[in-house]
């Protein structure tokens, strides 16, 4: 995505959809925990390559010696007592609206309204 665009969507309410509480991208968030992790484990001499599949790649290097680890974060939310289906229902209900915003941008996009902004209203939750 282009700075423009990018700045563009960061004045948008669609933002939501990419970001935390704290206007974190969740790209942002996941390097910021696999860094937390490989401080908390005294790992050392490595970069962190941001990819799309997998998450990250991590290129240690000590000596002559090169690896390269494949990294995939993935959230994991707890059940909760009170529903019988399980994990938080606030959460569930804004990933059934990111999924529907996703679909409706690949639709744009395959049109060739990429840059195409609306709203939607519904009369019942």
């Amino acid at each position: 995505m282009s700075d423009e665009k990018k700045s563009i969507s960061n004045e948008l309410a669609s933002r939501v959809l990419c970001e935390d509480e704290n206007g974190h991208s969740k790209k942002e968030k996941e390097k910021k925990y696999l860094t937390a992790i490989l401080t908390r484990l005294g790992l050392e001499n490595y970069c962190i390559e941001e990819s799309e599949r997998p998450d990250f790649f991590i290129h240690f290097k000590k000596d002559l010696n090169k690896v390269i680890v494949a990294c995939e974060l993935t959230n994991i939310y707890s059940d909760s007592m009170n529903n019988e289906k399980g994990g938080s229902h606030k959460k569930r209900l804004f990933e059934k609206w990111k999924r529907i915003a996703q679909e409706i941008q690949c639709k744009l996009d395959q049109e060739g309204l990429e840059d195409a902004y609306g709203v939607l209203f519904f009369k019942e939750p």
